[in-house]
């Protein structure tokens, strides 16, 4: 699977757990630095029993995680499971947010000559 944004996982746990982040207030969450011409993702925090969390959820059908993870399941993208499944993996094998965002600080990314993403602290 392609994406054109680097860190596609972290960058949807951001959004997915954005609301519980007590920081965060309601802003936008807003990656693409255009002054600066870097992608970021802000950091953000997550309660440990996430992994519990989404071991439990990786354990249904795919139609069960269509039904009960989606708003419109008619509507999804046929990768729409797979990626569900590909947040709870990342979920289940760094339960500690800290591990993602140390010290709470952003994930980096410049555009290199050559095409691709590349991270910097």
């Amino acid at each position: 699977m392609t994406s054109r944004c680097p860190d596609e996982i972290v960058r949807r746990i951001r959004v997915s757990v954005s609301s519980y982040d007590p920081s965060w207030k309601g802003k936008l969450l807003e990656t693409y630095d255009t002054h600066a011409d870097i992608f970021q993702i802000a950091p953000a925090c997550w309660m440990p029993d996430w992994a519990e969390l989404a071991s439990s959820l990786n354990e249904l059908s795919d139609s069960e995680i269509l039904l009960q993870c989606s708003t419109s399941p008619a509507a999804e993208p046929p990768h729409f499971v797979e990626t569900e499944r590909r947040i709870w993996k990342y979920m289940m094998e760094n339960p500690d947010w800290e591990d993602t965002f140390p010290k709470y600080k952003p994930r980096v990314f410049r555009w290199t000559d050559d095409g691709k993403w590349s991270r910097h602290s």
